[in-house]
């Protein structure tokens, strides 16, 4: 009886996967240089996938201070400044069992940055090992197993984040270039090996931001824009269809937004189409470049309610 209980239970998680229907929870990653725009870009998607409702900016780096210039983007919006690990859990637990009060109307929350936390939940390791005092900086190397601890923390605290229904969650992280084995320097996001490896299994999408300035007519002009699809030189995900390799901001929030709002989502996610510019080995000999210098204006990112 208990074997049959059992295989009753498996059988009621069987889906016909021509007809299945997925959650159209929005999980990506931006990362990039200081500087480049990636809160702005955050923010900006946070408030096209809103559809109305509140974001939450959690901010471990004083970030808002670059949406200043950019009131559009703090409209509807609710900072909670990050102080240590423990709120992430808890802000993921509050947002699934009752959104009440301030986190009434959430539907978005934006993680800036992702990267300073994980940093910081490593120094925390370092401490409790060596015994030193809270507002202390270790001054000690990381050993091996300090980072796994270290990858637990920030792994359940996304996933609790990612099991919240109806909750779009925007990531965002620092780049670090590292040299892979083939001694060629690529652009990754700022966490070990293994927590992003594990990060990346639930990213719809990981998407490197830059911004290139060149001289018009006697002025400088800043172009930002987003690479999407993975090259010899950026690590970069999308499981987005028609999100092109390299787009302006304004156009990536409109792709992203649009593909979560219509059904193309939910037909990528369950029917996904190779895309050639997935496979490392058709890409160019010589990689493609991170980010070209170009003279075109750069787009304001639009936001519509």
């Amino acid at each position: 009886m208990a074997k049959q209980s059992k295989l009753d239970m498996l059988l009621s998680r069987m889906v016909d996967m021509e007809h299945q229907t997925v959650d159209k929870n929005f999980m990506g990653m931006l990362y990039g240089p200081p500087g480049v725009g990636k809160t702005t870009l955050a923010m900006g998607l946070a408030h096209r996938l809103s559809n109305g409702g509140k974001v939450l900016y959690v901010d471990s780096a004083d970030g808002w201070v670059s949406l200043e210039n950019i009131p559009s983007l703090m409209h509807n919006a609710i900072r909670i400044p990050f102080q240590e690990y423990g709120d992430l859990p808890t802000l993921a637990a509050a947002l699934r069992d009752s959104r009440t009060g301030a986190l009434e109307g959430v539907n978005v929350v934006v993680v800036d940055e992702l990267s300073s936390i994980a940093n910081d939940v490593l120094d925390r390791v370092l401490r409790d090992r060596i015994g030193t005092k809270e507002d202390e900086i270790p001054d000690i190397t990381a050993d091996w197993s300090d980072y796994f601890p270290q990858k637990e923390l920030i792994r359940k605290a996304v996933i609790q984040l990612h099991e919240v229904p109806d909750l779009h969650v925007i990531l965002v992280a620092h780049a670090k270039e590292k040299t892979d084995h083939r001694k060629v320097k690529v652009q990754k996001p700022d966490f070990p090996d293994k927590l992003l490896g594990e990060l990346q299994k639930l990213m719809h999408l990981t998407a490197y931001c830059t911004a290139e300035n060149s001289m018009k007519a006697g002025e400088v002009v800043y172009t930002r824009q987003v690479q999407s699809q993975p090259s010899m030189l950026v690590e970069a995900k999308s499981r987005i269809g028609g999100l092109p390799f390299k787009t302006d901001f304004a156009s990536f929030v409109s792709i992203v937004a649009d593909w979560i709002a219509g059904s193309q989502m939910e037909q990528d996610l369950i029917n996904p189409e190779p895309n050639p510019e997935l496979v490392a080995d058709e890409m160019p000999a010589d990689g493609i470049p991170v980010a070209d210098n170009t003279e075109e204006d750069d787009e304001p990112i639009i936001i519509t309610d």
